[in-house]
This record gives C-alpha cells, structure tokens and sequence, in this order.
C-alpha cells in the first residue's frame, strides 16, 4: 500500500492556513481531534493580532461615541479614530451590502477597505506630523 507524506507548512501563517481549510497540520496529523481545539484558537490569535494593531484608535472611536469621552481626546486622536470608523465601517458596508446582491467585486472592495484599517491605524502611531507624512 502506498502512503503519502504530506508535509505541513512551518510557522504560525502556516497554521493558520491549514485551521482555516480545515486540513491537519502538524500535531493535528498525528491527533485528529487537535484540530477542532486549533481553528478557535487560531482564530483567536488573529483577532489578538489585528487588535494589537488597530487598538488605540479604536478605541478612540469608542470614546467618540460617548457624551463626555469625545471631550478628552485631541485633534489627531480625533482624525485617527475617523480614518480608522471609515474603514471599520466602509468596509463591513461594503461587504454586507455585495453579499446578498452576490457582487463579487463589492464584496472584494469591502474586505480591502476593511483591511486599511491596519495600515491607516499605523500612520497614526507616529509622535509628531512629519513623521506622519513619512508614512504617509
């Protein structure tokens, strides 16, 4: 009888890839039931790395929303958490709206709207405006 090895991609990014197609991979080859407990917890280390990102802005944008909260925050605190609920926002329109028309370049347009976030939250990491323009 013929056996195949199929070699598992190395790295986190790897595992990832393999927890989201739902194929086994490293240790989930070798348990099977591994797997179940790797797509949440892969899930869970992207959504950790997303909001190691973005964080400080958004949250800027959830002291927007309240009465007294928009008072503390500064011009640029200000502009940075309207970038980042323009792309948080725009992009998950975009998405929801392209799903049930089935638009496919809609939906696409959504998800690269929604990954700017990430690149627009780091411009706005930078101490002064000059540094901004370097970025920019």
């Amino acid at each position: 009888m013929y056996h195949q090895h199929i070699e598992a991609p190395c790295g986190i990014w790897g595992a990832s890839i393999c927890a989201c197609k739902q194929r086994p991979c490293g240790a989930a080859q070798v348990d099977p039931n591994l797997n179940r407990l790797l797509l949440p917890l892969t899930g869970l280390y992207l959504i950790f790395l997303l909001m190691s990102w973005i964080a400080k802005p958004l949250f800027y944008l959830f002291l927007r929303l309240d009465k007294f909260g928009r008072l503390v925050l500064s011009e640029d605190e200000i502009t940075a958490s309207n970038w980042l609920g323009l792309c948080i926002f725009g992009g998950s329109g975009l998405s929801l709206a392209g799903i049930p028309t089935e638009s496919e370049p809609l939906t696409i347009a959504g998800l690269g709207l929604f990954a700017m976030s990430i690149p627009v939250a780091g411009i706005f990491h930078g101490k002064s405006r000059k540094s901004r323009i370097v970025l920019i």
